[in-house]
């Protein structure tokens, strides 16, 4: 059986034309974390290190807000130091787009002279924006 050389490069074409579109279809067109949702969860940071526990709560889901004590971020802001961090590192981030919508997860870490502050969040895609679901840090102290 002969194959001409034009059909074999259309079926090659074809085949790669429809892995880049379930690629796409699936989340894989992406190449990089949410810009709006990593904004969403340094504000959050910042909001918490300045003491602005009101805006911090705002930008979580309602559930998610209704449940949490209020020192909960009292707590969480008493472990980050009053000035500014040196550096700022995103550490990790994981997307995922399902039947109950989309999801961002990252880590940063926050490096003060003194001590290394690791954010951890998870946000949710609720209509056009990006809703805080867990919110957490976490500290790890330098070595004298």
């Amino acid at each position: 059986m002969k194959i001409d050389k034009e059909c074999g490069r259309r079926a090659v074409l074809a085949a790669g034309l429809a892995a880049g579109l379930m690629l796409a279809g699936c989340g894989g067109g992406g190449l990089g974390p949410d810009a709006d949702a990593e904004a969403v969860a340094k504000t959050a940071y910042d909001h918490l290190a300045a003491g602005q526990i009101p805006a911090v709560r705002a930008l979580l889901l309602p559930e998610i807000e209704k449940q949490t004590a209020p020192e909960t971020f009292s707590l969480m802001q008493n472990l980050i130091p009053k000035e500014a961090p040196q550096a700022v590192e995103r550490l990790n981030w994981r997307a995922f787009a399902g039947t109950s919508g989309s999801t961002q997860s990252f880590q940063h870490a926050y490096d003060y002279s003194e001590r290394r502050v690791i954010l951890s969040s998870e946000l949710l895609k609720v209509g056009s924006e990006w809703r805080l679901r867990s919110f957490n840090v976490n500290v790890q102290m330098k070595p004298a």
